[in-house]
């Protein structure tokens, strides 16, 4: 604080003051702006920071709402009485006064603004970090700011940022931070990745139980007596037409002894036929071990 009091005692001498304070975190970056008198539009404008013997120029600008880029330095005349200043990747050796400077002839008729930068080292704060969605999705990404932001843009330490319906020009790079009247910094560098959704695989998993075939289930015992039934009472129906049939051609014949001797066989040729069918309904029921 006493370098800038000295800072400003000797700019009084030179012209016109005026004193920013600006604090950025290790790593990140910081944006502020300088202000000059409208009659300077068309002057060269300089950033410097001040040593002992004399002010080091950093960055300088070119044409009128153009970004000039030297190392970590952008400056950026936006003819508008001011121009923008930003320095990245800070580090703790870029603490210290800073000259926001307008060119002219004559030193004492210019004007000056005296920044004074503090950098402050936080490991709380991660520097950066990737972030992978999908397309047609939402994103949440959570960012973390210094104490010294709490009573200015925001009311927490942490904050978040959500994306819905992601499309590929949401792809990028994103910054935490936080802005106050004077200046903005940029504390954490978000690289957000849009990629198109996996694709699903539906696998069919078969037990062994249901990849075997069944055994056929055995007749139960209604099943068996019911073909038995119908089995026998076929062989019985065919049996009754057969004797039937015979009688019929005894009667044809007209010769009482012969039709007695044929009835006769008829009945012992329909008493052999319904043997063989109960011999047959017998080996049924022996194959089917009732």
């Amino acid at each position: 604080m006493r370098n800038l009091l000295i800072l400003i005692i000797l700019s009084f001498m030179t012209g016109c003051v005026s004193c920013l304070e600006v604090e950025g975190c290790s790593g990140g970056t910081v944006i502020f702006t300088c202000k000059y008198p409208d009659n300077y539009q068309s002057n060269d404008k300089y950033f410097c920071k001040e040593s002992t013997q004399s002010c080091e120029e950093k960055i300088k600008s070119g044409m009128k709402n153009t970004w000039e880029n030297k190392d970590r330095f952008s400056l950026c005349d936006t003819n508008r009485k001011l121009f923008t200043v930003i320095i990245r990747k800070l580090e703790k050796s870029d603490e210290g006064n800073y000259k926001c400077e307008v060119a002219t002839s004559d030193p004492s008729s210019g004007h000056v603004t005296i920044v004074e930068l503090k950098v402050k080292e936080d490991d709380c704060f991660k520097k950066s970090v990737k972030e992978t969605a999908y397309l047609g999705r939402n994103a949440t990404i959570t960012c973390k700011y210094p104490e010294d932001h709490e009573n200015r843009t925001k009311r927490e330490r942490v904050f978040t940022v959500t994306f819905t319906n992601l499309t590929v020009e949401d792809t990028g790079v994103y910054w935490c931070g936080g802005k106050t009247h004077v200046y903005t910094t940029l504390i954490t560098e978000v690289e957000l990745a849009v990629n198109a959704p996996p694709k699903t695989t539906m696998v069919t998993t078969m037990s062994p139980a249901s990849s075997s075939r069944s055994p056929p289930s055995p007749l139960n015992s209604t099943s068996v007596v019911t073909i038995v039934s119908v089995s026998l009472g076929g062989l019985v129906f065919a049996a009754f037409l057969v004797i039937v049939y015979s009688c019929k051609r005894n009667k044809q014949k007209g010769a009482a002894s012969s039709t007695h001797r044929l009835s006769t066989d008829a009945g012992n040729n329909g008493k052999s036929l319904l043997l063989f069918l109960l011999s047959r309904v017998v080996m049924v029921l022996v194959t089917l071990k009732i």
